[in-house]
Parts: structure tokens; sequence; C-alpha cells
């Protein structure tokens, strides 16, 4: 997943992503926008694969 891909329909607070070996580690953290452009950032997620 490429840095500042944007959901711009995302009305969850989950994403899922198909596992791939280099997902493992990465970090993630959203970005919410409002209407008005005011912004709050999420504290970072780290994804961990542990297995199926």
């Amino acid at each position: 997943m490429p840095t500042g891909t944007t959901w711009g329909s995302k009305i969850k607070a989950d994403i899922t992503v198909a596992y791939a070996v280099y997902r493992d580690g990465m970090s993630l953290r959203c970005v919410i926008t409002d209407k008005d452009g005011n912004k709050v950032t999420s504290n970072e997620a780290l994804l961990k694969y542990t297995g199926l």
C-alpha cells in the first residue's frame, strides 16, 4: 500500500488488506478530515502477521 492512500468513502473503523510478506511490520495511521478541513491523526498501528 503506497504512502498516502486515500479512501474517500471509508466510514468504518477497520481495514482489511490481503496478506503479503512485504506488509509484515508495516505501520499505518489514519488521518480523518471533516467537512471543514479539520484533521485528526490516529496513533500508529503495526501490522503483524500471526499465521492463518
